[in-house]
């Protein structure tokens, strides 16, 4: 049986794959062209981001996540991820921003551990802020 090449899930699993092999001009290709077959699934575009972050793409990684935010808003995952992104690129009051948003959607305290750890972590990351005299 033979896959269609623009079959949007099989070009996102072999875009993955061939990141974590290190074939980063390949994935990065093959994660445009499945975002493109698929442009509203926000798993591939998560995907596309991941390998864009490899190539240290941050301002392309962060709209590729910020599109994933956007097409499912209730998923903190994709929330925390764009803080990542962040962190990584070195941009800390827009990870404070997004930390403060992602905090609050969570009060509620529906968000696993493991999640809330990544941001107690990724809160470490970000200076405290000085008091006005």
């Amino acid at each position: 049986m033979e896959l269609d090449p623009n079959l949007a899930y099989s070009l996102n699993n072999l875009a993955m794959m061939l990141c974590d092999r290190g074939d980063l001009k390949e994935s990065l290709s093959l994660a445009q062209r499945a975002v493109a077959a698929d442009p509203a699934s926000a798993s591939i575009r998560d995907t596309l981001a991941y390998v864009q972050l490899k190539v240290k793409d941050y301002p392309k990684a962060q709209e590729s996540l910020k599109m994933a935010v956007k097409l499912q808003p209730q998923e903190i995952k994709w929330r925390i991820k764009l803080a990542q992104a962040y962190e990584q690129a070195g941009e800390t009051q827009e990870l404070s921003k997004l930390l403060d948003e992602i905090e609050a959607m969570t009060a509620g305290g529906n968000i696993s551990e493991i999640d809330r750890e990544t941001i107690r972590q990724l809160r470490t990351k970000v200076p405290a802020k000085t008091a006005l005299r």
